[in-house]
């Protein structure tokens, strides 16, 4: 039943998606294997491998700029043999080695993003003079005088130029409520 849920997922609702893993993890591998040269995937997000930093280290330039670092990386063999990359991380107040195969490298990816939007919808809202009071994971709870749902999904759903520029579909469901709740 699980692998009939997996194959709907990845033929019916996004067929795309594996096509997205295995495209940033070859970029990432590119990178780290030819130090100094940026490979650019698919998406539009860049990796490069600066190995001249005080630590050597992989960098995934996202869509809008910003960068998400894996100190020092390295390609070797995975718990099934194949080659993944390593980078150290802390993990229970220690340095330890992490290793970002392409599921990882894709929720970074996805999750810095979704972030960014998320930031960026925030400073819309305080600039209309609401006040943005809680925020769980994708949600945000907002306080301010002659707030609609119109008003919020509005601000919220202005795309940045970058993610206009890659195609990006923002959603936004508000409603008002007295009292939070999921």
């Amino acid at each position: 039943m699980c692998k009939q849920i997996v194959a709907t997922y990845r033929t019916l609702w996004a067929p795309e998606v594996p096509e997205l893993w295995w495209n940033l993890k070859k970029m990432a591998h590119g990178a780290i294997r030819n130090p100094g040269k940026a490979f650019r995937a698919n998406c539009g997000v860049d990796y490069y491998f600066d190995r001249q930093a005080k630590r050597p280290t992989l960098i995934c330039r996202l869509l809008n700029g910003k960068e998400i670092f894996y100190p020092e990386p390295e390609i070797k063999p995975d718990q099934f043999d194949r080659p993944a990359i390593f980078y150290s991380a802390v993990k229970v107040q220690v340095y330890r080695q992490s290793c970002a195969w392409y599921g990882v490298l894709t929720e970074n990816v996805v999750s810095a993003l979704a972030r960014e939007l998320l930031v960026e919808a925030i400073t819309r809202l305080k600039e209309a003079g609401h006040r943005v009071i809680l925020s769980v994971h994708d949600e945000l709870v907002v306080e301010g005088a002659g707030l609609t749902t119109e008003t919020v999904e509005e601000l919220m759903s202005a795309a940045p130029q970058w993610a206009t520029d890659a195609g990006v579909p923002i959603g936004v469901e508000a409603f008002i409520t007295q009292r939070y709740r999921k």
